[in-house]
């Protein structure tokens, strides 16, 4: 889930109830999550966002900001979910190749 983009996907198959997220990243065509699934990693949080991009992307100055969104929701949501690749090299989600480049899945 972390290694991939999301978009909402609404209306599925006609019926306006039903809604989710869906795969929008070069990788593999494929891939469906729930609100319910998304919302263990991610939160839809503008003023982190505003943060982010005054400071040039700097998490130092915006990290206090983080964890204070609201959740996401392929209904409402005009956002996209998408993890940078630093933190999950720092966990040890993802790791480098030998030749230095990060194996992720979407780009």
């Amino acid at each position: 889930m972390l290694t991939r983009g999301w978009g909402p996907d609404r209306s599925v198959e006609g019926n306006n109830k039903r809604n989710q997220w869906k795969t929008v990243d070069s990788g593999p065509e494929g891939g469906l999550m729930l609100n319910s699934d998304l919302c263990l990693a991610y939160d839809n949080n503008s003023i982190h966002q505003e943060c982010m991009e005054k400071n040039n992307f700097n998490n130092r100055r915006c990290k206090s900001l983080q964890n204070k969104g609201k959740s996401i929701n392929a209904l409402t949501a005009q956002c996209c979910a998408w993890t940078n690749k630093n933190p999950l090299i720092k966990k040890g989600v993802i790791e480098k190749t030998e030749d230095g480049k990060v194996d992720i899945c979407g780009a």
